[in-house]
């Protein structure tokens, strides 16, 4: 389904799930930052300048298709319960708490073959419908976005996430996933409610306070149905320190929840200031030349109207044949002609 036809369908709003796979660093030195005076930022981490930072717009010109990009996900279909919701004051995090052994994992070429561990999943959400997407698609703002960044790192050569930020050779991987809020509340997202409900509990607890999961979560369920159609640069985390090593893997496709799942991330309150929690996204970064890769070529793979979307690229050059062909068969349709004449 193209996004101009899920716009249509589900025209109220629009809901962005980022997987993240990296924590955010909870250090003194990190708390004074806020979201409302982001040209600030530097003065906390310097490196928030740097010119790999994130989110950008992804723009269809700069596109390049390379259909050798691939994931493989591990463990994501199997039920777990290991995992700790806290409300952080700027976010609703949830870490995981689980054995190494049955911790959810993606691989795959778009990752050089190597494994990544999931370490925790957080969110960011806008308040006012008119905005709230961190990543743009060509332009294309979500009205709202909720970030669920399913934050993993190289667990095979680091005994930590920090370890692996801190290395800054592409050991952490996030996987954004966007979500489309659908104004008809019987088409129920029956993966995302347990998620939904452990948000409501830290409504009403104070900021650092943690929860423990009681019911079984199985992110495969909040994947789109289709994960093979995504985009790959190399990025930043979206908050200080802005660390500059990270291997971005945005889904084309959205999911979909309902709105009164979506209702729940309104009333999160940072017990700190007393307000509520909302518009925690990043302004966009320049993409500063960088390489920005698509692993599909197909009409249905994140639709919009650009002239360069991969597809749309490709009907070009299919047009161009036919309207060049048409030309060549008009020319040798005359010169025909024009020899009839000639001997009359």
């Amino acid at each position: 389904m193209s996004i101009n036809n899920s716009m249509n369908k589900f025209s109220l709003f629009t809901f962005i799930l980022i997987l993240h796979h990296y924590y955010e660093i909870e250090v003194d030195a990190f708390q004074k930052w806020t979201y409302n005076d982001q040209k600030s930022w530097s003065d906390v981490s310097k490196e928030c300048d740097d010119i790999n930072q994130s989110p950008i717009n992804i723009r269809y010109t700069d596109l390049i298709f390379n259909e050798s990009l691939k994931i493989e996900f591990r463990n994501y279909n199997q039920p777990s319960a290991n995992f700790r919701a806290t409300n952080h004051g700027r976010s609703v995090q949830f870490d995981y708490i689980g054995n190494s052994i049955l911790v959810p994992t993606i691989t795959g070429s778009a990752l050089n073959d190597e494994e990544f561990a999931l370490e925790q999943f957080h969110f960011h959400w806008g308040i006012d419908p008119k905005i709230g997407s961190e990543h743009r698609i060509n332009g294309h703002i979500y009205p709202i976005e909720v970030s669920m960044h399913l934050i993993h790192y190289n667990n095979k050569k680091y005994r930590s996430y920090n370890q692996a930020l801190d290395a800054r050779n592409g050991n952490v991987a996030v996987l954004a996933i966007f979500f489309n809020i659908n104004k008809n509340d019987n088409d129920y997202n029956p993966g995302f409610d347990i998620i939904s409900k452990k948000i409501q509990q830290l409504q009403t607890t104070h900021t650092n306070h943690s929860i423990d999961l009681q019911d079984q979560l199985i992110l495969q369920l909040l994947l789109p149905n289709n994960t093979a159609s995504f985009y790959r640069y190399h990025g930043s985390v979206t908050t200080p320190p802005c660390t500059s090593n990270v291997t971005w893997l945005i889904m084309d496709d959205p999911n979909e929840i309902e709105f009164n799942q979506y209702e729940k991330f309104l009333n999160v309150i940072d017990h700190k200031s007393g307000k509520k929690i909302g518009n925690n996204f990043r302004r966009l970064q320049e993409p500063n030349g960088r390489r920005i890769e698509c692993s599909f070529l197909n009409n249905n793979a994140g639709g919009g109207s650009g002239d360069n979307h991969p597809h749309h690229k490709n009907s070009v050059n299919i047009t161009m044949v036919i309207i060049f062909t048409l030309i060549i068969v008009d020319i040798v349709a005359f010169l025909t002609i024009s020899k009839i004449y000639m001997f009359k």
